[in-house]
């Protein structure tokens, strides 16, 4: 299942998306696909297991919606490569494709939404500026509000953010 990842402690990205041929985190500045393990490497052909992709770079965003049959995809197009391809064979050997099941298309939105809203961001956002305090705290009350977070440790978090 993917994982939304609170991004106030270094070290985590702000989404983290386990698909079935690899993961997508997703950072301030960039997206990374990782294809962990042998197996998933040898399904898309590619030897690289690890692909970070600068937020200045990504063209488009692309996602085909995972149904109770077929998985989905989520493409990432660099600048200058060609568009993501529609056809779902050729996507598993896109080095910048994703799948994923049904049960992810609600990370997946929230995902291709951060993408797009850092589309061509060519600097890092420093943590502490307004907009990374905002949708810091939109984290919080959303884990606080899953019960993730007891009453005390998003207190503590949201002073910590002021």
């Amino acid at each position: 299942m993917a994982d939304a990842a609170a991004a106030g402690v270094r070290g985590q990205p702000e989404y983290l998306l386990k698909g079935t041929n690899g993961l997508i985190e997703c950072w301030p500045d960039r997206v990374v696909i990782r294809r962990p393990g042998g197996l998933a490497r040898l399904g898309t052909g590619f030897p690289k297991s690890e692909r970070a992709v600068p937020y200045a770079t990504i063209q488009s965003v692309e996602v085909q919606w995972a149904s109770r049959f077929h998985p989905g995809y989520m493409t990432f197009t660099p600048g200058g490569d060609e568009p993501p391809r529609r056809n779902p064979a050729a996507q598993r050997r896109d080095e910048y494709a994703v799948a994923f099941r049904r049960r992810d298309n609600d990370i997946v939105r929230e995902m291709k939404g951060y993408v797009e809203a850092h589309l061509g961001s060519d600097t890092h956002q420093v943590p502490g500026e307004p907009d990374d305090r905002l949708g810091h705290l939109e984290r919080l009350a959303r884990l606080h509000a899953e019960g993730s977070l007891t009453d005390q440790e998003f207190e503590a978090e949201k002073r910590r953010l002021d």
